[in-house]
């Protein structure tokens, strides 16, 4: 008997899973190693890592580039934090609960290829610390990373400056958040300073979907002010007296560049920030990311005292010069959990640019569009439904 139980002990802790373990303490700290492409680059020697505090929405990331490496000219580095597709990994958080009350950007099959691929969402661009190193902090209100695998660092060989793409460069360090051992806590806020003015910034007022409409939100309304050299941008969201957002749901802001088949606006995909490799290390899957729109968080509104769904945000250094449009999206999975940190359904949207086709975002999607989401394909299926629990019985 006393044998049995010490090998029962040992399978247990054999068998307790990674991401359990690397999330044991908050925050945490995750080493990032150069990819082969970094090897075939001169970058084989740069070390990194990242601390992130999944809880609380923020990621800080380190680099020390090789002795003697000289940036090439119109180059930065660009942090990242990554959920896998479905196509890519089991390890995915592609399902389609967020889309319950219709498909992101309002059309089924372009919301299937954003879930085939991974989503990556952008701590900003590194910048000199002083001290030898490349740095950047990076802080989501109301947000989790729960959803992400993997931290990584690319070289953006277009510079990030105009004209840029604003989707992943050429990866070159790269860690696994499974990986990650306790850190230390960091003051993201004091890193990230105060938030800019945004009285000079762009104002933009967003206009509710039809989508919105059939969600209840009829009657709401929204305005943004956002500065699109600094990055930084006040969202506000105004429900009308009785309405209430669906239970279990929340608002989340993103800013938005269109993609080559999804012509809404001007998209900005180009190769040059991918000069030493494909993004995503693969071009099969770099082309889908070309082609669909691409999309970057700002965070999930809360309500504040009025009622008024709210959030300010900002990047140490980035830009939204290349994004064309601002939407607010009901995300059914309430971003929670094992939730999608891809958009859900757009319920408000407005302009950055003049050549926006505002009248595409706001109608009503197709028949083929509304219809539920399919699962079938996915590597990681959902858990059975009562009914199919019931008929296997």
């Amino acid at each position: 008997m006393r044998l049995r139980l010490v090998v029962c002990i040992v399978l247990v802790a054999v068998w307790v899973p990674r991401s359990l373990r690397a999330q044991e303490g908050s925050p945490i700290q995750v080493e990032l190693k150069p990819t082969p492409l970094a090897n075939a680059n001169g970058l084989g020697k740069a070390t990194g890592s990242a601390t992130l505090d999944a809880a609380s929405g923020w990621v800080t990331l380190t680099m020390k580039l090789p002795d003697g490496y000289k940036i090439p000219e119109k180059t930065v580095f660009e942090g990242w934090l990554v959920d896998a597709g479905a196509i890519a990994s089991p390890a995915n958080n592609a399902a389609t609960a967020d889309e319950r009350f219709g498909p992101r950007y309002g059309n089924r099959t372009v919301a299937a290829l954003e879930n085939a691929i991974g989503y990556w969402l952008t701590a900003g661009q590194l910048v000199d610390d002083g001290k030898g190193n490349l740095t950047a902090a990076m802080k989501w209100p109301n947000y989790n990373l729960a959803p992400y695998d993997t931290v990584f660092i690319t070289i953006e060989t277009d510079g990030n400056v105009t004209p840029w793409d604003p989707r992943p460069g050429s990866n070159i360090l790269q860690g696994a958040i499974s990986d990650g051992k306790p850190g230390e806590a960091v003051d993201v806020d004091k890193l990230l300073g105060p938030m800019p003015d945004l009285s000079t910034g762009q104002g933009i007022s967003l206009r509710l979907t039809r989508l919105g409409e059939a969600a209840g939100l009829k009657g709401a309304t929204g305005k943004a002010f956002i500065l699109t050299e600094a990055a930084a941008a006040e969202i506000d969201v105004k429900l009308p007296a009785g309405a209430k957002l669906p239970d279990g749901a929340v608002l989340e802001a993103w800013v938005t560049d269109a993609g080559r088949l999804t012509p809404f606006g001007k998209t900005h995909v180009h190769n040059a920030d991918n000069k030493l490799g494909p993004s995503l290390n693969n071009a099969y899957l770099g082309a889908i990311m070309d082609a669909i729109p691409f999309s970057t968080s700002l965070g999930v509104l809360k309500a504040d005292s009025s009622g008024t769904y709210t959030l300010q945000v900002q990047w140490q250094k980035y830009a939204f010069r290349v994004y064309d449009i601002v939407s607010v999206t009901l995300e059914a999975d309430g971003d929670t959990g094992k939730w999608n940190p891809r958009p859900g359904t757009p319920v408000l949207v407005g302009p950055i640019t003049p050549d926006v086709d505002m009248p595409s975002l706001l109608a009503v999607p197709g028949e083929d569009d509304m219809a539920p989401p399919s699962e079938v394909g996915r590597l990681t299926p959902p858990p059975p439904t009562a009914a199919a629990t019931q008929t296997a019985k």
